[in-house]
C-alpha cells in the first residue's frame, strides 16, 4: 500500500506540474485601457451597486462609482486588486481599462488574482469612475476590492512591504525544504540517514511554493500569469501526502492502515481537482473548500494518532515535542484560515507560515541530529567490523572473514579457489628481520589483491597463506590473471633489490562430482600450490 501511495501520488505530482506548466505557457488574460500621462490623487469614497445580470457568470455584478478629486500632472494610477473577476473601468461613461480571461484558454473562466492598474492624468480631475466587476464564482461575489489612487510606485512599494514577512517566511521554507532534500540525496547510500527527512522537505517546498503564491503582493510581480492562481490550489492539495507519509513515519505505528486515509483522499482530491477542470465541469477555485476538508482530515488523523500514539509509548520527550509543534502550526493554520474567510481573502496572515518554520526546524534538526548519533554509531560499527573481518597488515579480508563468507546458504556452484603461499618467508624474516619480511607480506598481497580484488575476493588466511574466491568466471580468464600476478611479481623484483617475492599458486574450480563443499575444492587447489611451491624449490636449487 505504501509503494501504491507514493507511486500515486508521484503521478499526481506530475500531473499538476504539466497542467501548471501549460497554463503558464499558454494561458493570458485580455488587458485593454487607454494610456495617459501620469499623476496622483487619492480616492475618498465610493458607492457600490449590485446589479442583476443574467449574462454574467454567477448572474450578478458589482458596479463601483465615485468621481475623481483633482490630479497633479506627475504619476495617477488607480490600483486595485481582484479575486476571480473580470473588470471593466470607465471614466464619465467611456471605458478606459477591461480585463478579462482570454477567449483562447483552453480551459478556466477565471482571469485568476489581478493588480489592476488603470493610469489616469491629470485632464481627468473631477471626472466620474465606473468600474464593472464580474465574478466568475459565487465565492467572489462579495469580494470588494481596495481602491488606491496614488503614486504607481508608492502603492506597489507599501504592498510589497506588508507581505514581506509572509514572502520572507515562505522562501526561508522552500530553502530549508531543499537542504533537506539535498542532505538526503547526498546521504542517500548511508543507511543510518533517516530517509523521512526527504518527505519533510518535500513538505517544506510545497507548502512554502503555496505561501508565495497565495500573497496576494506576489502577482505585482508577476502581473497577468493566470496560472499562478491555478498553482494555488494545485499545491494546496499536493501537501497533504508528504506530511502524512513524514508524520506517520514517527509513530509506532507507522504500519497501521488509518495513516493511508488521508493519504488516499489526498491524491483522490488532486486527481479530482485536475479532472474537473481540465474537463471544463468545474473551476479548481470552486474546490477549495474540498482542499480544506482534506486538510481538516488530515489533522484529525493525525490528532488521533497523536493520542493512541500517547496511550502506547507514553508522553516521552520525542512526543512532547512533537505536541508542541503540531499544536503550534494547528493554531497558526486556524488562525489564517479564520482570517481568510472573513476578510474574504483581502488579507492573508502568516502566523501559519511563521509556525510551521519553527516546527519544521525543531523536527529537521531533532531528525539530523539523531541520524548523526546513528552515522556516529555506524562508523564504530564499521571499524569494529572492520577489525574482526580484516587482516591488519594488508588489509586482505581474513580467515573469519572466510569462514563467514562460506558459511551456511553459501552456493559453490561456478566458483574458483585460488590459494597462494609466499615461498622463503621464513628465510626472508631469520636473514633480513621481521621488517622485511612484513614488507614481503604488503606487497605480495598488493600484487595479489591488484590481479583479483577487483573480480574476487581476497583473504589472507594466515602467514605467507592467502585465498581468492572468484565466482562466475573460467578458468582461462583465472590462468591469465594467475600470468599477470607472476609478471607484477617478477617486475617488483627487477626494480626492487630488498625483498624477492616469489607466489607459488594453486587453482581448481568446483566439481560437484568431486567435492562435497567448497572446503574440498580449496583442498585440490592446496595440493596444487604445494606441488608449484615444490617445482620452485628445485629450481631454485637447481640454479644454485
Amino acid at each position: 500500500m505504501n509503494k501504491f501511495i507514493e507511486r500515486s501520488y508521484l503521478v499526481a505530482f506530475f500531473l499538476c506540474a504539466a497542467v501548471f506548466l501549460f497554463m503558464f505557457a499558454t494561458f493570458r488574460i485580455d488587458i485593454r485601457q487607454r494610456q495617459t500621462q501620469e499623476g496622483f490623487g487619492e480616492v475618498t469614497d465610493y458607492r457600490r451597486e449590485i446589479v442583476a445580470d443574467a449574462a454574467c457568470p454567477t448572474g450578478q455584478k458589482s458596479v463601483y462609482t465615485f468621481s475623481l478629486g483633482q490630479l497633479s500632472d506627475s504619476d495617477n494610477s488607480l490600483i486595485f486588486f481582484s479575486l476571480h473577476q473580470s473588470i471593466a473601468v470607465k471614466l464619465d461613461g467611456e471605458e478606459i481599462y477591461s480585463m478579462k480571461p482570454d477567449a483562447r484558454n483552453a480551459f478556466g473562466n477565471t482571469a485568476g488574482c489581478v493588480w489592476n492598474i488603470v493610469r489616469l492624468s491629470s485632464a481627468d480631475s473631477g471626472k466620474q469612475i465606473t468600474v464593472e466587476t464580474i465574478p466568475a464564482y459565487k465565492s467572489s461575489n462579495d469580494f470588494i476590492p481596495d481602491f488606491l489612487l496614488g503614486n504607481h510606485f508608492e502603492i506597489c512599494k507599501n504592498r510589497i512591504s506588508a507581505a514581506l514577512p509572509s514572502i520572507f517566511c515562505a522562501i526561508l521554507a522552500i530553502l530549508i525544504g531543499g537542504f533537506y532534500i539535498l542532505y538526503i540525496l547526498y546521504n542517500r547510500r548511508n543507511t543510518e540517514v533517516d530517509k523521512s527527512l526527504l518527505l519533510l522537505g518535500s513538505f517544506s517546498v510545497l507548502l512554502g511554493c503555496w505561501k508565495v503564491v497565495d500573497t496576494n503582493a506576489f502577482y505585482l510581480l508577476f502581473p497577468g500569469k493566470v496560472a499562478f492562481s491555478y498553482g494555488d490550489f494545485m499545491l494546496l492539495a499536493l501537501v497533504t501526502v508528504p506530511y502524512c507519509l513524514f508524520i506517520r513515519q514517527m509513530h509506532s505505528s507507522a504500519d497501521n492502515p488509518i495513516w493511508n486515509i488521508p493519504c488516499i483522499a489526498g491524491i483522490a482530491g488532486t486527481f479530482l481537482i485536475v479532472a474537473l477542470q481540465l474537463l471544463h465541469i468545474v473551476d479548481m477555485r470552486q474546490m477549495l473548500r474540498m482542499i480544506h476538508v482534506l486538510l481538516l482530515l488530515l489533522a484529525v488523523i493525525c490528532i488521533i494518532m497523536l493520542m493512541r500514539e500517547v496511550k502506547t509509548v507514553g508522553l516521552n520527550k520525542k512526543l512532547k515535542k512533537n505536541i508542541f509543534c503540531i499544536a503550534l502550526c494547528a493554531l497558526g493554520l486556524t488562525l489564517d484560515l479564520i482570517v481568510y474567510y472573513i476578510t474574504r481573502g483581502k488579507f492573508q496572515s502568516f502566523l501559519g507560515i511563521f509556525n510551521f518554520l519553527i516546527y519544521n526546524l525543531v523536527l529537521g534538526i531533532s531528525t539530523m541530529r539523531d541520524a548523526k548519533e546513528l552515522m556516529e554509531i555506524g562508523m564504530h560499527a564499521k571499524s569494529f567490523e572492520k577489525m574482526a573481518y580484516h587482516d591488519q597488515l594488508t588489509g586482505l579480508f581474513n580467515r573469519t572473514a572466510y569462514a563467514e563468507d562460506i558459511s551456511s546458504g553459501f552456493d559453490p556452484e561456478h566458483c574458483i579457489v585460488v590459494m597462494c603461499d609466499l615461498n622463503d618467508l621464513k628465510k626472508c624474516n631469520d636473514t633480513l628481520g621481521h621488517e622485511m619480511g612484513d614488507k614481503y607480506i604488503k606487497e605480495s598481497a598488493r600484487i595479489i589483491s591488484e590481479c583479483f580484488g577487483d573480480s574476487g575476493r581476497c583473504y589472507r588466511m594466515g602467514g605467507d597463506e592467502f585465498c581468492i574466491l572468484l565466482r562466475n568466471h573460467s578458468l582461462e580468464d583465472c590462468k591469465q590473471r594467475i600470468r599477470r600476478m607472476k609478471e607484477k611479481a617478477e617486475k617488483y623484483n627487477r626494480e626492487n633489490s630488498d625483498v624477492l617475492i616469489k607466489i607459488a599458486c594453486g587453482y581448481e574450480l568446483y566439481d560437484k562430482r568431486l567435492d562435497y563443499d567448497i572446503n574440498d575444492t580449496s583442498r585440490r587447489a592446496d595440493r596444487m600450490m604445494y606441488h608449484e611451491k615444490f617445482s620452485m624449490k628445485q629450481i631454485t636449487a637447481g640454479a644454485v
